[in-house]
């Protein structure tokens, strides 16, 4: 399982913590070490009946997750989270500290996307993955922009040699059904060019990550 630790878990740096915590928290619930540390507090040991086979198999599932957790911290969070004795205590801390993030994060993604320009010379697909990708890690962080102005800024980037075909298509369109609508005229216009063999509706299926 370690190395499934170091495959799918990030190493929390502080700024990626809404990514990191559901994919901690999954490999922790995938190797029995999340609901005894995590949602339950070490039995008070008593001598009649005896109930340290219990007390042992609770702080045995604390130290490990305690570990897995400190595996795939910053080493400048882990000296921050190295005095607290329970696996609770770290995740409440590393919550607490980072589960909010800050107008610079939101914003060094929110200009990633404004970065990213859509070819006129090849496959806009890949630049249109990236897009999609920043503002899903908008959404994670908190920031939701809504799919009119997604579809608006989708449209700002495309290449000028689709002006005219994107005024005709967009005339008749509410600001709702923007997004799916430029995705698909995209490639409605690189099929007509035969620059692309991929199909426009399956290519726009890949991508669109909204349905009328």
């Amino acid at each position: 399982m370690s190395n499934g630790l170091t495959s799918f878990v990030p190493v929390l740096t502080g700024p990626n913590y809404l990514q990191w915590a559901p994919k901690m928290q999954a490999f922790l619930q995938t190797t029995g070490r999340w609901i005894q540390p995590m949602t339950k507090t070490c039995p008070t040991l008593v001598a009649t009946p005896s109930n340290q086979d219990k007390v042992d198999a609770w702080n045995e599932d604390d130290t490990a997750a305690r570990g897995s957790i400190r595996l795939r911290v910053d080493d400048s969070i882990g000296t921050a989270i190295d005095s607290k004795t329970t696996a609770k205590q770290v995740w409440d801390y590393l919550k607490d500290t980072y589960g909010k993030p800050g107008i610079p994060v939101v914003y060094q993604d929110f200009r990633a996307a404004m970065g990213i320009s859509i070819p006129s010379d090849s496959n806009p697909i890949p630049a249109m993955d990236k897009l999609r990708a920043h503002f899903q890690t908008l959404e994670t962080n908190q920031f939701t922009v809504a799919e009119h102005i997604k579809g608006m800024i989708l449209l700002s980037k495309l290449p000028s040699a689709m002006d005219p075909i994107i005024q005709v298509y967009t005339s008749g369109l509410t600001a709702t059904q923007t997004t799916p609508a430029v995705q698909l005229v995209t490639f409605d216009e690189e099929q007509r060019q035969g620059r692309h063999q991929q199909k426009p509706r399956d290519s726009a299926n890949k991508i669109s990550a909204v349905k009328d």
